[in-house]
């Protein structure tokens, strides 16, 4: 899967989060997956740079910036372990 195509499902996923579409433990689930793959992206310097690279105007993405907006707190505090 290209990574423009990862980019767009992460942003229809945040869209249903707004959208209320998961709630109870699948909007749990739902959430703690978003925040991951974003803080995921946001520490790979190769994936941050494609991911800027995608973006058109001020409204691509929209929903991927509302959501880490509304979890700004959570996804500061987050620290992942990439491995070796």
């Amino acid at each position: 899967m290209p990574f423009g195509d990862l980019c767009n499902t992460i942003e229809a996923a945040c869209a249903a989060s707004f959208d209320r579409v998961f709630f109870g433990k699948s909007g749990e689930v739902l959430t703690q997956y978003l925040l991951s793959a974003l803080k995921l992206i946001e520490q790979d310097e190769q994936l941050r740079t494609k991911l800027l690279a995608l973006l058109e105007d001020p409204s691509t993405f929209i929903y991927m910036r509302r959501f880490l907006a509304k979890n700004r707190r959570t996804f500061k505090r987050m620290k992942l372990d990439l491995g070796s």
